[in-house]
């Protein structure tokens, strides 16, 4: 209708008038570029900006009669088409109150509105979503006894975007109940509202009934959903969409929105999603996610057993001049452990020893878990240690080394344990703080007093500086033994050091000092209490019984049998809990 209007409306007005455009304020040297956009099928939009400048009054000529939209036509004495034109452009800019004023004039000069007219109205309200303007147009349509057009529904959509689903719902009503038939855009539309207001569930149900329909969603709908459902954290289902989408359309999903896919899937682990994602956005899209999105995938590597994508990503990050620290070898080792590639987890053990950075026992505990599931693995376990250490021939990370003494002791295997840290000079290792520290936690699970002293002089030679946790073994050592006092000699020069002793030395200090009727397990209880630490239900009955709690039954006399519990549950908490 607008490419006949405009077609009819210049034809005849030049041969009428001079300059007919004069009145529009449109410079007649774009008469016949406005002419060919309308005989193209495009709106009345395409109006110089000059209309906004015309005269709030309208030289109305008179027009023979053509049709427009809804099989109507125009009278030769109306100027509806020269006002739509003006109403057009306006609408575009969001100009409501002078589309208004329009109107008014219209009605003074008694020329009748079309659907057009109110089509244009309403798409003044859509700029500012002024939902109850539109709402009002919409009712004085029907008052005048014209039928809305499925555009003009499209058009009270979009003036209601800030209003909920259930308005649009409501009109939605009301134009399956005009029997307009809603096509591919109503659908849209639709959708659009229903992702704004984040309710995924809806826009599905929509998408499907779209899809039965043989309506395809354009670009920007498939995007808004997919990104919706990853952001919400449904990463299979964003990918299933995206897959199936790209499956049926021959334009692509834009480069953000697969990145959001792989950074849902990366974020709750998915690892199908990942896989795919991974080779979608790097290898087919050539886009490198950022460092936050790399270590999620890292993450999801390393819990389902990807080593393969986990170096590749270490790869991707090296190329990109990150500087690669131990949380970036974490997931490739523990990938590696998922996989028993126990020689390659060491491998990188070495690599990160070589870049200067230092393996910690958190880094090593995936090597640690996997060999104490099975007693054999610990011997294939040192045969690595051995042929990497001929193969590299350099000194081998200790970390490694602690790793190995770490699960020998959790298997009960002390000697093991021994053996390997006497294999040091010859491996050229220096032991660490923590080699002692597990060394001294085996002393404690066999009670072997004498080894811990020999281990501790070895220290001082080593010049390896005790920490917190060294004193609290030696401290837990000491009290294995009937002769207990060097006990309180440590714990003394551990509180010269400045270091606060911890709740399971004075909770074992207590319990001893009870079982054999030492007083002095009071000074213990208020040293416990000044630290901020509380005396819980358990160790207040075994003081209250006088080390007769429900740990000791009445029957065994031996006073050391309340203390023996205690250090079974120190023994549970150091190796089962596989803590250095």
């Amino acid at each position: 209708m607008a490419a006949s209007l405009s077609k009819h409306a210049f034809s005849l007005t030049r041969s009428k008038a001079t300059n007919p455009l004069r009145a529009l304020a449109v410079p007649s040297a774009s008469a016949n570029k406005l002419v060919y956009h309308e005989r193209r099928g495009t709106s009345v939009r395409t109006l110089s900006t000059n209309v906004v400048q015309s005269s709030p009054r309208f030289d109305v000529r008179s027009f023979p009669s053509y049709p427009v939209v809804g099989g109507t036509t125009v009278s030769r004495t109306g100027s509806i088409g020269r006002y739509n034109l003006a109403l057009g452009h306006l609408a575009d800019k969001g100009e409501l109150v002078h589309c208004l004023k329009l109107a008014a004039q219209m009605k003074v000069q008694s020329v009748k509105p079309d659907i057009l007219t109110f089509n244009c109205l309403i798409r003044a309200c859509e700029r500012d979503a002024l939902s109850r303007h539109a709402t009002a147009i919409f009712e004085d349509m029907l008052a005048v006894g014209l039928h809305p057009e499925r555009e003009t529904y499209h058009l009270l959509f979009k003036a209601h975007w800030r209003e909920n689903s259930r308005t649009v719902f409501s009109l939605w009503n009301k134009m399956l109940e005009a029997e307009i038939i809603p096509n591919a855009t109503s659908y849209e539309i639709l959708i659009a509202h229903l992702t704004k207001e984040k309710n995924l569930e809806m826009a599905l149900a929509i998408l499907t009934e779209m899809e039965k329909r043989d309506l395809s969603p354009s670009t920007e709908t498939a995007e808004g959903v997919v990104d919706l459902a990853a952001k919400q954290g449904n990463p299979r289902l964003a990918l299933d969409l995206a897959t199936s989408y790209e499956a049926a359309s021959v334009l692509p999903l834009s480069t953000a929105t697969w990145v959001n896919v792989l950074a849902s899937c990366a974020e709750y682990m998915f690892a199908e999603g990942v896989g795919v994602a991974w080779n979608k956005v790097v290898k087919d899209l050539n886009v490198i996610p950022d460092e936050g999105v790399c270590l999620d995938v890292l993450h999801t590597c390393g819990r389902h057993g990807m080593p393969t994508l986990a170096s590749g990503v270490l790869s991707l990050l090296t190329d990109q001049n990150i500087s690669l620290r131990e949380h970036h070898f974490s997931p490739l080792i523990e990938a590696m452990c998922h996989r028993a590639q126990i020689k390659e987890a060491l491998q990188v053990i070495m690599r990160m020893d070589n870049a200067g950075i230092t393996p910690t026992t958190e880094t090593t505990y995936p090597i640690f878990k996997y060999i104490i599931e099975d007693a054999e693995r610990l011997d294939t376990s040192c045969d690595h240690l051995e042929d990497l250490q001929q193969e590299v021939e350099v000194p081998f990370p200790v970390a490694a080394f602690n790793c190995i003494i770490q699960a020998s002791i959790s298997l009960g295997d002390l000697q093991r344990a021994i053996g390997l840290y006497n294999s040091f000079a010859e491996f050229k290792v220096k032991p660490n703080v923590d080699t002692y520290n597990l060394l001294l936690g085996g002393c404690v699970a066999s009670a072997h007093r004498e080894l811990g002293d020999k281990l501790l002089l070895d220290m001082k030679k080593a010049r390896v500086l005790p920490d917190a946790r060294t004193y609290e073994r030696l401290v837990v050592l000491c009290l294995t033994q009937n002769n207990y006092e060097d006990a309180f000699f440590y714990l003394e020069e551990m509180k010269e050091q400045k270091m606060v002793p911890s709740l399971n030395i004075y909770e074992s200090l207590i319990r001893k000092c009870v079982a054999m009727g030492d007083t002095r397990y009071k000074l213990a209880v208020e040293e416990l209490q000044e630290c901020g630490y509380r005396v819980d239900k358990s160790l207040q009955a075994f003081i209250d019984t006088g080390g007769q709690s429900e740990l000791t039954p009445i029957a065994d006399k031996n006073p050391t049998k309340g203390y023996r519990d205690g250090v079974n549950r120190y023994k549970r908490s150091q190796f089962v809990n596989s803590k250095i």
